[in-house]
């Protein structure tokens, strides 16, 4: 359906000042994770990168210390070999322990199912200095099931740990999962408890410090901001203003932003002369010219995507918001507690 937007209305949204600075502020040069998405391989070896304490994004051993903080939050009720992990590795040992001789594998083979199939777990961080191993399992998309994590605890415990160069080596099993959140409590249970299960928001304090050496003009932390941003809810500033302009320039320009919804989407295909004629012609073209800003605009649905800038402009509705939203995502998931 033809949404009816006046030229006037077009030509005020194009003058806004508000879109220039988002146009400009949307610039996808310093991040390629606005452009690309990541595969499971793909992912795991850019987390393999940011968990490294010699590479260039300048972190040091934070990001290790980082995930292990939140794994330790994450071990509650955990047995066995996480148990005696975390009961020795507390937040405050972690903090003050150096992580520098760490180092992380890759696709670590092992062999499953009684040495009669071959496995591969995503990630093994290994440190001879404080005399470490944390199996890594980080899953994209992909389901987790209690059988696989058996298999890959098996697996470590007879292949590695068991070896007498790691027999005095504490260890620990950790999942890794994106969408973590998405699963049932009944799922939750069935993984069993020895393996702590993370989401990605622990990345979210390894990209603040690197937001922080950024602006001290350390430009090789912008990857490592860029990929939490990626996967995490997370967002710099600069995300974060871009994210208000968009939410401005939708309650300014409503016809115009329900027009470009429309015409957006339209095939090369199925374009006419009248398609790029007059002024909708002209968003049309717009739109084709400046997609990744289109699509911030269009992405700005309902009242939980304007929710920043009413908390900014009614501070007191905190609270009442989160209410109402809560309430809002529990009627749209009736199940999600089933």
């Amino acid at each position: 359906m033809e949404v009816n937007v006046e030229p006037t209305e077009l030509y005020a949204f194009l003058r806004d000042p508000k879109l220039l600075e988002l146009m400009e502020l949307n610039k996808t040069v310093d991040d390629v994770f606005e452009v690309t998405t990541l595969l499971e391989n793909q992912n795991s070896e850019v987390l393999a990168w940011c968990m490294n304490p010699h590479e260039g994004h300048c972190q040091g051993d934070g990001v290790i210390k980082d995930f292990l903080e939140a794994a330790h939050s994450a071990s509650d009720g955990c047995t066995h070999d996480n148990r005696k992990f975390f009961a020795k590795w507390t937040p405050g040992k972690i903090r003050t322990s150096s992580f520098g001789a760490a180092f992380v594998t890759r696709e670590f083979s092992i062999k499953v199912d009684e040495g009669t199939a071959n496995g591969r777990l995503d990630l093994f961080l290994v440190d001879p200095a404080n005399k470490l191993l944390v199996a890594i399992e980080n899953k994209v998309k992909a389901s987790l099931t209690v059988q696989q994590l058996e298999k890959y605890m098996r697996a470590v415990r007879c292949q590695i740990s068991n070896r007498k160069v790691f027999a005095d080596y504490d260890l620990a099993f950790i999942v890794l999962d994106q969408y973590l959140e998405s699963y049932k409590e009944r799922q939750l249970l069935a993984l069993g408890k020895r393996w702590a299960l993370l989401d990605y928001r622990w990345l979210e304090a390894s990209a603040s410090r690197a937001r922080f050496q950024l602006g001290r003009g350390n430009n090789s932390a912008q990857l490592l901001i860029a990929y939490c941003q990626s996967v995490t809810q997370w967002q710099s500033p600069a995300s974060e203003k871009i994210s208000d302009l968009a939410a401005n320039l939708v309650l300014t320009h409503p016809a115009v932003v329900s027009a470009m919804r429309s015409s957006k989407y339209k095939p090369l295909n199925q374009w006419i002369p009248a398609t790029v004629q007059g002024h909708l012609g002209e968003l049309t073209l717009f739109a084709a010219q400046h997609n990744h800003v289109c699509e911030k605009l269009l992405s700005v649905r309902g009242v939980a995507s304007l929710v920043p800038l009413l908390l900014k402009a009614i501070p007191t509705l905190s609270t009442e918001l989160r209410y109402s939203m809560d309430l809002n995502n529990a009627a749209r998931n009736p199940g999600a507690d089933a």
